[in-house]
């Protein structure tokens, strides 16, 4: 019996140890298909977060292009308003100082005075030239063309006063050596300027002299850039640059500054005034009372 016993405890023994050797080898089989399965698992989601990453660097440069484009853009903006704001009216300044001008006359004197009104960087010569560079930029445009011409009458009445006072007046220092602004905008709204500039320029004129003829001149003078040309440079500027003939007349100002003269049987005669009072004769024709025009400066 002991040896029955014995034998079939030790049969007990060998299937137990094989069934527990088959349970590791099932467990161990379990845990590598787990890592296989992990390790798989793994793969796609570094894959996923790989390729998410990628689109959030491509959305950075993208967020960053449009910033750097709106930089530059900005930048010409910047340039682009710059530009028309002067307008090139600095260029013409620093051209009228730079003409050499020659010597006048005793400073002081009344001569010295009228030269002044005619040879100054604001005076008559320099604003007859600026009109000129003007016209001969943009063409035959108003008010440009009639104030040129009011301006060559008052350099006349100038250049008279100089003969008078036994000074030859050379010719315009100006003329043909002054550039034109940019546009008619920048133009009409310099030339504003310069009339006022012309009108503070007679105002100290007339501060030193006592003489009735040039006080009479130089007043007319300024009573033209003041009353008739300033006006048309700031009715120019807000239309643009330029007028119209129409726009010009309804602003009081036709082809010609003319004063009206008497009348007169038949033919009659006129008689209108210039700068320095002196007559300027016209002749109307008419039957009946006729009516005469004689050309006036400074109207």
């Amino acid at each position: 019996m002991s040896t029955l016993v014995k034998d079939a405890r030790r049969a007990r023994t060998l299937m137990a140890g094989t069934a527990v050797a088959a349970a590791l080898a099932l467990t161990v089989t379990a845990c590598s298909s787990s890592d296989t399965e992990a390790a798989a698992s793994a793969q796609p989601g570094a894959s996923t977060e790989a390729a998410a990453s990628e689109p959030a660097a491509d959305d950075t440069v993208s967020d960053e292009a449009p910033a750097a484009d709106d930089s530059e853009s900005v930048g010409d903006d910047a340039v682009s308003d710059e530009a028309p704001a002067d307008g090139g009216v600095a260029e013409v300044e620093a051209a009228i100082e730079a003409i050499e001008l020659p010597a006048g006359p005793e400073a002081g004197s009344d001569a010295a005075l009228a030269w002044d009104a005619l040879m100054s960087p604001v005076g008559e010569y320099a604003a007859a030239a600026s009109y000129a560079a003007v016209i001969d930029a943009f063409g035959e445009v108003q008010p440009y063309v009639q104030i040129k011409s009011a301006e060559e009458r008052h350099i006349d009445a100038l250049i008279r006063q100089l003969d008078g006072f036994g000074i030859e007046a050379p010719a315009n220092p100006y003329l043909g050596k002054l550039p034109a602004p940019a546009d008619l905008e920048s133009a009409a709204r310099a030339w504003a300027t310069g009339e006022v500039d012309n009108v503070e320029l007679y105002d100290e004129l007339l501060a030193q002299t006592d003489d009735r003829r040039l006080t009479r001149v130089f007043t007319n003078l300024r009573r033209a850039s003041l009353e008739a040309h300033l006006p048309l440079f700031e009715a120019a500027a807000d239309n643009g640059g330029s007028l119209t003939q129409e726009q010009m007349s309804e602003l009081g100002h036709d082809d010609h500054e003319s004063g009206q003269g008497g009348g007169g049987q038949g033919n009659g005669g006129g008689h209108g005034a210039d700068e320095d009072h002196e007559p300027g004769m016209g002749g109307g024709q008419g039957k009946g009372n006729g009516q005469g025009r004689g050309q006036r400066q400074g109207a």
